[in-house]
């Protein structure tokens, strides 16, 4: 005989499972009720949806400027991909602050910013974001290029 609170509680995996169809659920133990919960294809969705984030410049809450231009992006993107910028956004916590960038170009934020969303970017070498500049703002890299 099943418990009340049993049946809820496939209930509610089913209705988890239905929301999220790259959901995989695999039980643990068969002795107890924990549960492991796997999104099939997490990092490849969270990397598609940053991505779209930017373009559309959904939800964004900083704004870099250079060159006489401007790009709305996400401070949890730039915190995560820099120790500058997190320790920037720690120290001010203004709601969507505007971040003035010296010594580079549009085409190289933009290049950075892409490389930041989406992990990797195919640039030619004449296009490479400077190696200063990389190093003053404290983009995390992999050193193979």
């Amino acid at each position: 005989m099943l418990k009340p609170n049993h049946i809820i509680t496939t209930a509610c995996f089913y209705l988890i499972f239905s929301l999220l169809p790259q959901l995989s659920i695999a039980k643990m133990d068969p002795m107890s009720q924990v549960f492991c919960l796997r999104w099939n294809n997490h990092r490849n969705n969270l990397l598609t949806v940053f991505d779209q984030l930017l373009q559309t410049e959904a939800f964004c809450d900083v704004t870099l400027a250079c060159d006489n231009n401007s790009i709305k992006c996400h401070k949890m993107i730039l915190s995560a991909c820099s120790s500058y910028f997190q320790q920037l956004f720690m120290e001010n916590t203004c709601e969507h602050p505007i971040v003035f960038l010296k010594d580079i170009k549009y085409e190289e934020i933009r290049t950075i910013l892409d490389y930041m969303y989406k992990g990797e970017v195919n640039v030619a070498q004449e296009e490479l974001p400077g190696k200063r500049f990389m190093t003053s703002y404290q983009i995390k890299t992999h050193e193979k290029v």
